[in-house]
């Protein structure tokens, strides 16, 4: 209780939330992949979780693997946080795995960027010509001597 009103467990109200919502695709960086690793086995070894939509191995300029990678998965909430747990800390081909959720890759966040910036610009706009439009409605008349000559 705080001040007499009873306080709502967050943690549980997360968990219901999240197993009421649907499958979406989530992205995961996978650190501590092996050197010969390849996309396709990258992609196999997530699909026991979900939908695998895109699996790379992060790959340097001779063509070896960097150690990382990452697997777009289409899968519910519950589901992506078991494959984290399930993965995280085990060992592949004799390095350790640690999967995370990633960050958003360049192009998809300049991409939302643009569109916010773009959709600001266009409420900016309309508030202000709203406001143009309520000012000039609230202005008197100007008055035109020459329709006063004329009478």
């Amino acid at each position: 209780f705080f001040r007499g009103v009873a306080m709502v467990d967050v943690e549980e109200s997360l968990e219901e939330s999240l197993e009421r919502a649907g499958p979406s695709t989530h992205r995961l960086h996978i650190d501590g992949l092996p050197s010969d690793v390849s996309d396709a086995e990258l992609a196999r070894r997530f699909t026991p979780f979900g939908e695998v939509r895109e699996a790379s191995v992060i790959r340097g300029a001779d063509g070896a693997c960097r150690g990382f990678g990452y697997v777009s998965l289409h899968a519910a909430p519950p589901e992506v946080a078991r494959c984290i747990k399930a993965y995280t800390g085990t060992r592949w081909r004799g390095k350790r795995l640690a999967v995370a959720p990633a960050s958003e890759d360049y192009m998809t966040r300049l991409k939302r960027e643009w569109e916010e910036a773009a959709e600001q610009r266009r409420a900016e706009e309309a508030a202000a010509g709203a406001a143009a439009a309520a000012a000039a409605a609230e202005r008197p008349a100007a008055h035109d001597p020459a329709a006063t000559l004329r009478l």
